[in-house]
């Protein structure tokens, strides 16, 4: 049975300094070892019984401590990602951080609240994910419920910042009662409290690099410190320094990324000697590689952790290059999107552990679709075939990814569409695009000469009739 976990949770990603200073003294008064950061950039505390958890739950509240409960879900976001990867012009780090606080609900389903343009949070990993759009203040809204193999439902209409909260409640307290996403677009359509606008256009497909986040980054003339630590886990002695060097620097927040690493940013060249002493007393390296990055795991899983390091070192010796990849262990509860998905069986067969192994449609798992390799193997056949998919996707690496297409009250069977051929956004007639004064019903051939694409700026001629 797994040991009690206190979550504290951060606002979007980012954390006190001094916050979780207080809690790390906590911890070791407590006599813990180590710390986890989650994939929903929580810190975790792994108690050794429910007494003791409770105890240092009350300790964190006295000292106004926000702590989370087994059942919520910690709103994730990009901000951590922001001034160090492209972003949208409009977003900035208040408003990320407006929107979190405006949540006067715990969620129990997960959300997201994603810039598009970085690499560093993944796109579709949550039940509604808001992705922010061209229009400033607007967000699409892309919900992946249920089963974790099914396509996003795109929302018919943008949602204002400030309706984040409320939409994320109120299609909540919908899904509990069981309904579905067409039926949480009519309930909520003539709902005069949300702020909603239009959009003209279906959004381009999403596609994620995936980034390097360990180490070292110059970004304009400051530097920015990634750091992970093997199974996402970090001894508090070593976070204890790490914070205190902070404060020596005047530094007062970190973020946390959903990768199980922490980030210290907006270092001046003359810090990073200091850093460097520091990761070389606290021996930790830098820079590894990116097959041990690349990974979605549940922090406190051992076994799953076992079986990453297996395959890890059979990747080594194989010489195999996993970049742009991501790779995720899951039991049959667990919902993750990675780019290859191992599945663990619940039960064993005949004394050994069985697994399935899947990847996304066309590696890309923003698109929701997962299509089954093979399945009920031994962990030596599982390697075996893990090989062969890795070396599969070195070979289509130049696959076009499909369109998500917008599901619409309205939608007809044979709607005429035209395509960028640059970047893939798509110009409807039925909708127009009311956003850059195209009145819905306008046939392409009306469109003015000056129209160009909302998304990359090509001109009208890139356009392509699909």
């Amino acid at each position: 049975m797994m040991n009690p976990i206190v979550k504290i949770p951060s606002v979007g990603g980012r954390i006190a300094v001094k916050t979780l200073a207080k809690a790390v003294k906590l911890g070791l008064k407590h006599q813990l070892d180590c710390v986890c950061f989650s994939a929903r950039q929580e810190i975790l505390f792994e108690l050794p019984h429910a007494v003791e958890a409770k105890q240092f739950t009350l300790a964190l509240n006295q000292m106004h401590i926000a702590v989370g409960t087994a059942d919520t879900r910690n709103v994730v976001t990009s901000l951590p990602a922001n001034d160090i990867f492209p972003k949208r012009p409009w977003l900035h780090s208040g408003n990320y951080t407006e929107i979190v606080q405006s949540f006067k609900h715990k969620p129990r389903l997960t959300v997201a609240i994603v810039d598009p343009r970085q690499d560093f949070v993944p796109i579709m990993d949550s039940e509604l994910n808001f992705i922010a759009a061209e229009k400033e203040d607007f967000w699409y809204l892309y919900l992946c419920l249920g089963d974790a193999g099914k396509p996003p439902f795109i929302w018919p209409d943008l949602i204002d910042s400030k309706s984040i909260a409320d939409v994320s409640a109120r299609i909540e307290a919908q899904v509990a009662l069981g309904k579905t996403e067409l039926e949480l677009v009519e309930l909520l359509a003539d709902d005069s409290d949300l702020q909603t606008a239009p959009y003209g256009f279906i959004p381009a497909p999403i596609q994620q690099n995936h980034p390097q986040y360990d180490g070292f980054f110059r970004v304009g003339g400051v530097y920015w410190l990634g750091i992970y630590n093997a199974g996402q886990r970090m001894p508090l002695l070593k976070l204890e320094h790490l914070l205190s060097v902070c404060q020596s620097q005047n530094i007062n927040y970190i973020d946390l990324s959903t990768w199980g690493s922490l980030l210290i940013k907006d270092l001046k060249r003359t810090a990073v000697d200091e850093w460097n002493r520091y990761l070389g007393l606290n021996n930790l390296n830098i820079g590894p590689a990116y097959h041990e990055l690349n990974w979605k795991l549940d922090p406190f899983n051992l076994e799953h952790h076992a079986l990453k390091v297996k395959i890890n070192e059979e990747l080594q010796k194989a010489g195999l290059r996993t970049w742009g990849l991501s790779l995720g262990v899951a039991s049959e509860t667990r919902r993750i999107r990675p780019s290859i998905l191992i599945r663990v069986h619940p039960k064993k067969l005949l004394g050994r552990q069985r697994y399935d192994l899947y990847h996304a449609k066309h590696f890309n798992p923003v698109n929701g679709e997962y299509v089954l390799f093979d399945g009920h193997m031994v962990q030596q056949d599982l390697i075996s075939n893990l090989k062969g998919l890795i070396s599969q996707y070195q070979r289509q690496m130049r696959i076009k990814v499909e369109p998500i297409q917008a599901l619409r009250r309205s939608e007809k069977s044979k709607t005429i569409i035209y395509e960028c051929s640059v970047c893939l956004t798509q110009y409807v007639p039925n909708l127009g695009d009311p956003e850059h004064g195209i009145a819905a019903g306008t046939a392409f051939g009306n469109l003015p000469l000056t129209y160009c694409c909302p998304v990359c700026e090509g001109d009208k001629s890139v356009f392509v009739l699909v």
